[in-house]
């Protein structure tokens, strides 16, 4: 039983098959945020981050998210385009946009636990909701099993695309497991 190190959220694949859906969303200004952040849509129309580092995870925002940043935001600028006839490449981040993975029924992410990872049995976390949170170490988000108040994921399997057990298993602290965003914690785009 090993205690793995905590990775960025990423795509793991589509129930369907198919490509998954993104969108190209404006940012806030000024925003800073690692490839994998969940993002949420703001009233101002830009896309930032689920919370602050500070705070950790917020409750509070959970039914605006959009989906899973696919590049920092170090990387905007790079990635840029336009967003409804707007350039995105300028470096002060206003008017910039970011692609996002979007959570939806389809959509299934990749993801770190915060505790050890139970796969039978009493404290089985297959089929379970929970939280997302922000690690400052790292500077990426996680599956926080000590948050079920609000939740906005559902973890649903055990993730492993090399199939070389390094993405962990049964036992081991931070593995990395398969969820979906719950409906309710996504902020509807249509």
């Amino acid at each position: 039983m090993a205690t793995l190190t905590i990775k960025p959220i990423t795509l793991a694949k589509t129930i369907s098959g198919n490509t998954p859906q993104t969108s190209f969303f404006p940012i806030v200004s000024g925003a800073t945020f690692s490839q994998g952040t969940p993002m949420i849509f703001g009233s101002s129309g830009s896309a930032g981050e689920l919370t602050t580092a500070a705070t950790g995870s917020d409750t509070s925002n959970s039914s605006a998210i959009v989906g899973i940043s696919t590049f920092s935001s170090a990387l905007v600028d790079q990635y840029g385009g336009t967003f409804d006839g707007t350039a995105m490449n300028s470096n002060t981040n206003q008017n910039t946009g970011v692609c996002v993975y979007l959570a939806n029924a389809d959509t299934v992410f990749g993801g770190s636990l915060s505790s050890s990872l139970v796969l039978s049995g009493t404290g089985c976390q297959i089929g379970l909701a929970y939280n997302l949170k922000y690690d400052s170490t790292t500077k990426y988000w996680y599956i926080d099993t000590t948050s079920t108040s609000n939740p906005t994921v559902t973890v649903t399997g055990v993730y492993d695309p090399t199939g070389g057990g390094y993405w962990g298993g049964s036992g081991d602290t931070h593995a990395y497991v398969l969820f979906q965003f719950i409906p309710a914690a996504v902020y509807s785009l249509i």
